[in-house]
């Protein structure tokens, strides 16, 4: 066993329960998921496991070497690669004997390990990073880099247990296809945090954390979606049999009454008949009641009992099912010259040209692109140049593209100091009223204890979800897209919902993204190669 946590729990110093009586086993060797939706406490846990981050309660036990890979870096911007690598204290030993010092304690902080730098250099080349040195600033160097450094420290230092959070969000298609394949050939213990389904493939079991717990699901990711596709329809068909055990509880009911009036009108007929005292009417209608009131009871129970299941159930429904957002198709015609390059170039001051060769290309109404390339080859820069927030320093760029939706890692559509419904009324340009706009949110996701939230404390599901609601507020709908990286901060659940979005539009696509599942659902028909 390499990891036993048990009832773990964690509260924000503001009073937000992320975690409650969580306990996770991996068994030596697995290679394990965690999933869950943005905000479930997936980074909270693997904080709390490797030691960043103390737990309110439980406990855990690591028995093997760990190495841990964060999805952020920022807490890392003034270390060197060395530090960072945790192999700054041998290297500076290293030197100061090298330079002739004896003192004992830079031997022991050696520890024989004489090949070092050489092992450094080697492992950082393995992933690409060949002119880094240990005394690299590690702040200075972009995000697939960072990632890329982090990877290496476990060729570096040979970890029987990695703990990994989002590690292909800044990856390139090349530093994707590394990773898989350094996993495939591992023998050591994995659980890691992803969306990337490619990975995830490569996990067994997967672990959900949700509001719920943690669950366990033994299999692949395949296997995962399968059995959350039989919870969706089980839910489905037992919201189903509770509204229909709810008609027939009111029916019953309904009957018993109706059959109680009956039987006291056939009594007090008979009673006048038989000229009875009012005495004996009073028993007999009592004992009369007394029955019909037991049935009725039981009824009226039942139907309590059914309608406070509904509302939960009603919630798991809702967020188990993927909504349906409908993008207007644009009413340009199929084949419309709507970007031309001419031999554009770009150059930042005191820089070189970003393209050897440059640019020349043509984008028709209707087409859906992909722009690819490795890490630092220019394609954010690119999209920026089709969306005019830069201007190509060398060449023509005719943009005849009037309606541009751009969606980056950022979402820059979304004003942070606003709240969710401020944002919603500041895109309301079809003028619906507050009330249909409420209506529209909740469509999206946002219930009503949201709209009062300032957007700033939104996830990158949220912001991608607010950001599309918006879209739909525009009275001209965009002849183009543009997406740059749209899934790297989104969940599993959210990624299908852009997915749904976007392979249905009609207008013009153009998508950078290395997620190769969501390049092949959203019906690319060309690409540009940088």
């Amino acid at each position: 066993m390499q990891i036993i946590s048990e009832d773990i729990s964690y509260t924000t110093p503001s009073g937000k329960v992320i975690l409650k009586n969580v306990s996770l086993s991996l068994e030596e060797g697995e290679t394990a998921a965690l999933v869950g939706d943005n905000g479930s406490g997936k980074s909270t846990l693997l904080r709390i496991l490797t030691g960043n981050l103390s737990s309110d309660e439980g406990s855990v036990n690591i028995t093997d070497q760990c190495w841990f890979i964060p999805q952020h870096f920022g807490q890392f911007d003034s270390c060197t690669v060395a530090q960072v690598l945790q192999v700054e204290h041998k290297i500076e030993a290293l030197r100061a004997i090298e330079n002739g010092s004896t003192d004992p304690k830079h031997f022991d902080a050696v520890t024989g390990d004489w090949t070092i730098r050489e092992r450094l250099r080697t492992a950082l080349q393995q992933w690409g990073l060949t002119d880094l040195s240990p005394d690299t600033s590690f702040g200075l160097l972009s995000g697939g880099e960072k990632t890329r450094i982090l990877l290496a420290g476990m060729d570096l230092h040979q970890p029987e247990l990695v703990l990994m959070d989002e590690p292909t969000n800044h990856l390139d298609t090349s530093g994707r296809e590394k990773l898989y394949q350094m996993i495939r050939k591992s023998n050591a213990g994995f659980l890691i945090v992803s969306h990337d389904r490619e990975l995830l493939e490569l996990c067994n079991p997967i672990f959900e954390l949700s509001t719920l717990g943690l669950k366990r699901y033994g299999g692949s990711y395949s296997f995962y979606e399968e059995q959350k596709q039989i919870e969706r329809e089980a839910i489905d068909r037992k919201i189903h049999h509770t509204k229909e055990s709810i008609a027939e509880a009111k029916q019953k009911h309904r009957e018993v009454m109706q059959r109680k009036q009956k039987i006291n009108a056939r009594g007090n007929k008979k009673a006048r008949k038989e000229g009875l005292s009012k005495m004996a009417i009073h028993a007999a209608q009592n004992r009369a009641e007394e029955s019909t009131s037991k049935l009725s009871d039981v009824h009226e129970q039942k139907i309590k009992e059914e309608r406070r299941q509904l509302p939960e159930l009603k919630q798991q429904q809702r967020k188990l099912k993927k909504i349906k957002i409908d993008l207007n198709n644009s009413s340009l015609h199929t084949g419309k010259i709507l970007f031309k390059a001419d031999r554009i170039n770009y150059t930042c001051p005191g820089a070189t040209s970003l393209w050897k060769q440059p640019l020349s290309f043509v984008i028709n109404s209707g087409e859906h692109i992909r722009i690819t390339g490795e890490n630092g080859s220019g394609k954010t820069t690119l999209i920026q140049l089709l969306n005019g927030d830069l201007t190509p320093t060398t060449g023509t760029l005719k943009i005849q593209s009037e309606h541009r939706f751009m969606l980056n890692q950022e979402y820059g559509v979304i004003d942070r100091e606003a709240t969710v419904l401020q944002q919603a009324q500041a895109s309301n340009q079809v003028l619906k009223s507050d009330h249909e706009l409420k209506t529209l949110l909740h469509r999206y996701l946002f219930d009503e204890p949201v709209w009062d939230q300032p957007c700033h404390s939104l996830s990158g599901g949220e912001m991608m979800r607010l950001s599309l609601c918006c879209l739909t507020l525009q009275t001209e709908q965009p002849d183009t897209i543009i997406l740059d990286e749209p899934t790297n901060n989104l969940d599993l659940r959210n990624i299908r919902i852009l997915t749904d979005a976007i392979s249905s539009y009609r207008g013009t696509l153009v998508v950078i993204s290395h997620d190769k599942h969501f390049v092949n659902e959203i019906n690319l028909n060309r690409t540009i190669e940088l």
